[in-house]
């Protein structure tokens, strides 16, 4: 099983002077719980098991260190009180818009509560194009405009969104699927930190 711990998000939100500077904030507030949300999919679908909402809660209520402290401390405690395995920490770094792009940079650890070493730390630069018309003016995609309506965000929001959840899948999917782990959790080594571009 793996615990998700409560997304950090060091991305700068802006003052709020004008009605952009909110709708800016909204969007990052929006991606992030979204990222949180949509971790759990890869992991379940590698037959790894995700506590409830109600378990998670519980977790939330009864653990009183940071994540900034969990990250650097024995986390023992998760696997005596709670049976969990592993936790997973999501780090949103930044974001930032250049060139047509949305760009997120983040950084996803699971640390073992077991052995308390990193068995995954990945840093990634996630990117999304956006097509601009003629004029140089946004011209959201067709996916992007099925997920704005399906989910009820403004396009700005969309990309944003599916792009998070585009990038978890991408870095998730590829673990050990959950009995592969556990018959090997006693040889594995400190993970070595990768670096990597996800496009989309």
């Amino acid at each position: 099983s793996i615990y998700i711990a409560p997304i950090e998000d060091f991305s700068k939100r802006r003052f709020e002077k004008y009605p952009k500077d909110a709708e800016f904030n909204k969007e990052l507030n929006t991606a992030a719980a979204y990222m949180e949300q949509t971790l759990a999919a890869p992991l379940t679908n590698r037959g790894y098991y995700i506590p409830g909402p109600l378990a998670t809660e519980r977790i939330k209520m009864t653990e009183s260190r940071s994540v900034k402290e969990l990250k650097k401390g024995n986390i023992s405690s998760y696997l005596t009180h709670f049976g969990i395995d592993a936790i997973l920490f999501t780090t949103i770094h930044k974001w930032t818009e250049s060139n047509g792009e949305w760009v997120i940079y983040a950084e996803y650890e699971i640390r073992s509560t077991k052995s308390n070493i990193e068995l995954m730390h990945n840093w990634v630069k996630g990117t999304k194009r956006i097509p601009t018309d003629l004029k140089g003016d946004p011209r959201p995609l067709k996916q992007d405009l099925a997920f704005s309506a399906q989910m009820g965000f403004d396009i700005n929001t969309a990309q944003r969104c599916y792009l998070v959840s585009m990038m978890n899948d991408y870095v998730l999917r590829n673990l050990p699927i959950s009995s592969l782990r556990d018959n090997t959790e006693n040889v594995y080594e400190q993970a070595t930190p990768r670096y990597f571009h996800f496009i989309w």
